[in-house]
């Protein structure tokens, strides 16, 4: 399984790749790659940034059937007004996953 493991993980091996290099079908390195997981063998960490609320993110979408929702969080010591410049560098890091060429994209900025 280890070895099974590092060659997907790792070096990014196909299951198909993987499946004949072991003599097995590529249902068979699925499954041992589940059950490296199941038994801690290997362990996958998503780092979010700092600044991202992933809970409230998550409720976010959840509550109003969105596909994509970013909550940023303030500093502490902020006077109730957003950071635009970290704002900024959020909604670039969002954007450059989700646009893709050919894609047509609305802003709109508002206070209430």
């Amino acid at each position: 399984a280890a070895a099974m493991a590092r060659r997907f993980y790792l070096e990014g091996k196909s299951k198909i790749q993987i499946a004949e290099e072991f003599g097995v079908s590529r249902f068979k390195v699925a499954r041992v790659l589940e059950t490296a997981l199941d038994r801690d063998l290997v362990r996958i960490e998503i780092r979010v940034p700092a600044e991202l609320d992933a809970e409230r993110s998550d409720a976010l979408r959840a509550r109003y059937g969105l596909r994509h929702a970013v909550v940023v969080e303030s500093p502490a010591e902020a006077d109730d007004s957003p950071d635009p410049e970290n704002l900024g560098e959020v909604a670039a890091d969002l954007l450059g996953e989700l646009v893709h060429e050919g894609d047509v994209l609305g802003l709109a900025w508002g206070r209430s």
